[in-house]
């Protein structure tokens, strides 16, 4: 799994460069990860990338 997440890691983050995203938003930017993938990567890589602070947008 490893490797996986790796994979989309750098994906995700150029999606995430300019802004921050929501989790839907990711999944309509980005339709061929699965949600599981994207559910693991967020938890590694850390929420702060995809806008949420303490469970707000921030």
């Amino acid at each position: 799994m490893k490797l996986i997440g790796a994979r989309w890691k750098g994906v995700i983050l150029y999606y995430l460069r300019d802004q921050s995203q929501k989790f839907g938003e990711l999944r309509k930017n980005i339709p061929d990860i699965t949600e599981m993938t994207l559910k693991l990567t967020a938890q590694t890589t850390g929420k702060r990338w995809f806008g949420f602070s303490n469970g707000k947008r921030g």
